[in-house]
Order: C-alpha cells, then sequence, then structure tokens
C-alpha cells in the first residue's frame, strides 16, 4: 500500500481552528467502504494503542476508551483520551501544556496563537504502534487535551509536517504550517487486516452479580463512602459493550495553589482510605496559576482516581475534583492490562509532599487510568 502524498501547505496558521475541528470529526466518523460495525469493533492492538496514550506522562487523561466504532454502520472513532485542564488566570495555557508536551516527548507540528489550538505528534507517524496524536483547545478556564491513536484496520496516518520549535510560535510571533489534509485517503485503511466480519461478542449472563460484588467492596472504603455513590451502570441493550462503574466529585482541600491543594487531597485519600497509592503527580508548587493532577490506585478490587486541582487562588477555585473508576466483572481481554495498572509502582512520599513545600516542578510516576467503557473481549 503506498502512503499519501503530503499535499502542499499554507505559509501560516490562520485557518488552523477550522482545521482541527475537520481532524476532530476525521477521527470520530472516518468511512471505508466495507468497515461495518463488527469489523471496527476494538481488538488488542487497539488496546495497546490506546494504552501508550492512557499511561502517558502528559495526556494523563481523566476520559479513556480504545479506537472502535461509533454511531452508524461504518463510524469509527480514534480519540482514547482527554482531559480538561483549569488554567490559572492570566496562565498562557497552550504555550503551557505546549512545553509540557515537548518535555515529555512530543513533537509541535501546528499552532494557532490567536485560536488557541496546537497539533501535537509523539512517535513516527509510519509506524501506527507508536503513534499518538494530540490536540489541545484553549477553553475560558484552561484547556481541552484530546489523545488520538490509530484504529487497528488503518493503514496510514496522515503526514504532520515538519515539527515546529516552540519557540517560534506564540512567543516568537510565528505560526507555523497548517495541519495535515484529511482527505479520503488519509486513513486508507488495508481491509485485509483483521476479519471483515468476526463474531459479535457477548458479556456472560453470570457477571453482574460479581461486579455487584466488586463496587459494594470499593463502595465501603471510607475514603470512597465521602464520594457520591458508586452504582453498577445499567447495561441496558447495548451488549456488545458496558460502562465501568464510575463516580465524582469535588474534595474540601484548601491551599495557596493547585499544588498545595493537590497535596492536602492525597493526604487526606491515603490517610482515609484503604489500600490507595499514588502512581503519579504533576504538579508546580508555588506557582498560583499552575494546575496540578495525580493518579491513585489501590489493588483488590482495584480502582483508580485522578485527583485534579484547577490552577487558581483556592478560595475562588475551590477544592480539588475527583473521578473514581473500577472495572467491571467480565473484562477478560483487559486482564493484562489491568494488573499491569494493580502492579504501577508507588511513588515516594517525597514525591507527593514536594508539591506542597517544595520548589521545582514535580511530574513524576506512571498515571493509572481505567476506561469508561469496556468489552467483553478484544480478539
Amino acid at each position: 500500500m503506498t502512503r499519501p502524498a503530503r499535499p502542499a501547505r499554507p505559509a501560516r496558521t490562520t485557518v488552523l481552528a477550522l482545521a482541527a475541528a475537520t481532524f476532530a470529526a476525521h477521527l470520530s466518523a472516518c468511512t471505508v467502504d466495507g468497515w461495518g460495525t463488527p469489523a471496527a469493533y476494538p481488538d488488542a492492538t487497539d488496546l495497546r494503542r490506546a494504552a501508550a496514550a492512557w499511561t502517558d506522562p502528559w495526556l494523563a487523561p481523566t476520559e479513556a476508551t480504545t479506537a472502535g466504532p461509533t454511531s452508524g454502520p461504518d463510524g469509527l472513532v480514534r480519540t482514547v483520551a482527554s482531559r480538561t485542564t483549569g488554567h490559572g488566570p492570566g496562565a498562557e495555557a497552550l504555550v503551557v501544556e505546549v512545553r509540557e508536551a515537548v518535555t515529555a516527548g512530543w513533537t509541535l507540528h501546528a499552532v494557532d496563537c490567536a485560536a488557541g489550538t496546537a497539533y501535537l505528534v509523539h512517535g513516527d507517524p509510519e509506524d501506527l504502534d507508536d503513534l499518538r496524536v494530540a490536540t489541545v483547545e484553549v477553553t475560558g478556564g484552561g484547556a481541552l487535551v484530546t489523545g488520538s491513536v490509530p484504529h487497528h484496520r488503518d493503514g496510514s496516518w496522515p503526514d504532520p509536517g515538519p515539527p515546529l520549535d516552540p519557540a517560534d510560535t506564540c512567543r516568537g510571533g510565528g505560526a507555523g504550517d497548517g495541519p495535515p489534509d484529511l482527505g479520503g485517503a488519509a486513513f486508507d485503511g488495508d481491509v485485509a487486516r483483521g476479519s471483515a466480519d468476526p463474531e459479535q461478542p457477548r458479556w456472560d449472563d453470570d457477571v453482574a452479580d460479581a461486579t455487584r460484588e466488586r463496587v459494594a467492596a470499593v463502595a465501603a472504603d471510607p475514603w470512597v463512602a465521602t464520594l457520591p455513590e458508586l452504582a453498577v451502570p445499567d447495561a441496558g441493550d447495548d451488549d456488545w459493550r458496558r460502562d465501568a462503574p464510575a463516580t465524582g466529585g469535588r474534595l474540601d482541600a484548601a491551599g495557596p495553589d493547585g499544588a498545595a491543594r493537590l497535596a492536602k487531597a492525597v493526604d487526606d485519600a491515603l490517610a482515609t482510605g484503604d489500600g490507595w497509592e499514588v502512581t503519579y503527580a504533576r504538579c508546580v508548587p508555588g506557582d498560583p496559576g499552575a494546575p496540578a493532577a495525580a493518579t491513585l490506585r489501590r489493588a483488590e478490587p482495584l480502582a483508580v482516581a485522578t485527583l485534579s486541582a484547577a490552577g487558581g487562588d483556592g478560595e475562588a477555585v475551590g477544592g480539588v475534583d475527583v473521578a473514581l473508576r473500577l472495572l467491571p466483572q467480565g473484562w477478560e481481554a483487559g486482564e493484562g492490562y489491568a494488573d499491569d495498572v494493580a502492579a504501577l509502582p508507588a511513588l515516594a512520599a517525597a514525591d507527593v509532599a514536594a508539591c506542597a513545600g517544595g520548589s521545582s516542578p514535580v511530574v513524576a510516576g506512571t498515571p493509572a487510568v481505567l476506561p469508561v467503557q469496556v468489552w467483553p473481549s478484544l480478539g
């Protein structure tokens, strides 16, 4: 299969915001003749590629899923990770996110400073197993970051063009090239990859009781009991996927900046909860505009929690947001990944304490992330 040629590019990104929207639309529902919903069903390749995005120290999503089918008989979705991060008033959210992404190994390929959007790449676009891409969109309260990976039936990925030096973009007055052209051949797929008509997987009928037992065990945790009710989602009529049990809310935590409030919320969770450990932390102590985040994990039953503190004055912003998730019983295809999450090393107490009393930025550990939806098998 030949790779699509890179189209001619504009000299500046005056249309990046529109193109980024087009990019997202193509990611959400790209259609190719012969790709029915069964063929689009996620397999082990999709899980492996998504997991690389979930555990990325910059992406560190609060919402996660795999590439797979969406509405329509041939629709595909490739967005697998997202987070909305609150940056404090006056913070240059786009500049900060791009800088942190580049530090984590990403390359910047397009930016529109006026619209507050950027397009970044991690890995080689020729190696679909190694590739993940991200968009950053500045919002009223910070930045929306989304990460995407190729679907297992994609045969190619659009050429992102040459990387840009962040110093030549917003603060340096440059704009860079536009994003890649997402024409009909951009995701030219090889329909011979995988079965074109796999058997539709189904959940076993006897997993519901086991899931309820798992949820009850986590809900009984003293820290989890302080959150809104954790319940088993209604399976509905969609027998090929399940929503993961989840809850969330806002924790009371005072402090002069996001880092201090995060450290307080983490300390409370570790002191109150049963068996929770910190696997990941990111903060900038002493910077009132900087957001902060951490992931907690308990191994049995496996559950994870993401704690996010927005940048800004503690009294104005208030508290720390928490999103907690666990897995329904019966996700046999994801057992290997679940084991990896359970085995993530815990951070040293000093790493977390540095968010409250340190003087240097902290990025430590690996995010503990579980998907919002799971499937009975991944082939």
